[in-house]
């Protein structure tokens, strides 16, 4: 966010915090999503589709009138911490103030009982609550990794750092089962860790290394860094089966790389390293070995972009293994249901703002 322009920033927040909801009793789906005042808008739908979506949400007098998506759960956590990292003062505060006292109630009961029913879970109803927003993203479990391990921690800490007081608040699966079983698939997503979190675990930072080894073995491939591997299903022998259908390079959130993801990586391990830079460096920062295979790691992962540059702007690509190598594909050549890549939003333009370790962004090498 700090290689945005203040102007660009801020009109992503404005629009951000101009959609915030804050009309009590509203609902969603029919009626069967209530939304709490508070939440953030997950995408906005305009022109025709807003007007078939009006349709189907029994509101046609609204016409084109833009209709927010309030649905998923990460979005709710993913303002505070911009908004701490660009601005401590805004003329926004009662709008602000709303999405803190959200974050704080559903924080709260998790805070006071560390409990599997305390976490934070996707929407009754839904069937997706984050942004692995396909029916397969989450392996149908209700419980997503990125939200309680990353997100509401980081949007705790804003809250925090908003309010000028004191203290820390810490809180492992691609999601948890309703029961508390880890749903075994290898995930992407502690890049948000990453990326958002202050004085991190050290056992989450040592994971790295692991995550960027050679895939199967870890996600990286010669296409990019997969954002989910069922390597290791056999771990729960009831999910095995299920999750090797589901995790293939041919489905939305399974074995395929999403550019935004891999920006994340990048961005957020280049931060923990710098930290060791800093007066109050991590105690992980001691093990020179330790930082070696992480910087080793981010040089591997960085080499693996650079020589995919030509699709580093999709939104999302596959692989195929064909004479002996890998080689980029586009969903539709690998995916049953032809799921879109779409290219023209933020997030798959990521890479413009995030320059890697050898100091250049992709534009510029």
């Amino acid at each position: 966010m700090n290689r945005l322009s203040a102007e660009a920033t801020e009109a992503g927040l404005r629009a951000t915090l101009g959609n915030i909801n804050m009309q009590q009793g509203y609902t969603q789906y029919n009626g069967q999503d209530s939304i709490p005042v508070g939440t953030v808008c997950h995408e906005e739908t305009l022109g025709d589709y807003a007007s078939f979506v009006n349709i189907q949400e029994g509101t046609p007098e609204l016409g084109g009138q833009l209709w927010c998506d309030y649905k998923m759960s990460d979005t709710d956590f993913l303002l505070l911490p911009s908004v701490a990292a660009f601005f401590l003062n805004t003329t926004q505060g009662e709008l602000l103030d709303a999405n803190a006292n959200l974050v704080l109630q559903l924080a709260r009961p998790f805070a006071a009982d560390p409990t599997i029913e305390n976490l934070i879970s996707i929407r009754p109803g839904q069937s997706v609550g984050d942004w692995r927003d396909s029916e397969t993203g989450l392996a149908f479990a209700p419980i997503p990794f990125d939200v309680n391990v990353a997100l509401v921690p980081a949007a705790l800490r804003a809250i925090e750092a908003v309010a000028g007081g004191e203290g820390n608040l810490t809180f492992y699966a691609l999601s948890l089962q309703s029961n508390g079983t880890k749903v075994p698939v290898m995930q992407s997503d502690l890049s948000f860790s990453l990326l958002y979190g202050s004085n991190l675990p050290e056992s989450l930072i040592r994971a790295v290394p692991a995550l960027l080894a050679e895939f199967p073995a870890g996600l990286l491939t010669p296409a990019g860094m997969v954002v989910a591997s069922p390597s290791y299903a056999g771990i729960e022998p009831e999910l095995e089966s299920a999750l090797y259908q589901n995790f293939t390079n041919g489905f939305y959130h399974g074995e395929v790389v999403w550019g935004f993801v891999e920006a994340m990586m990048v961005e957020g391990l280049e931060r923990q390293l710098a930290l060791c830079d800093s007066p109050s460096a991590p105690t992980w920062c001691s093990d020179s070995q330790l930082v070696s295979q992480l910087r080793t790691a981010l040089d591997r992962l960085w080499g693996t972009i650079v020589n995919n540059a030509d699709v580093a702007f999709s939104e999302v690509w596959s692989w195929k293994y064909e004479n002996g190598g890998y080689r980029t594909a586009s969903l539709a050549e690998t995916s049953a249901t032809s799921t879109e890549s779409n290219a023209v939003q933020l997030w798959s333009h990521a890479f413009i703002a995030v320059p890697g370790p050898t100091g250049g962004t992709l534009l510029e090498l």
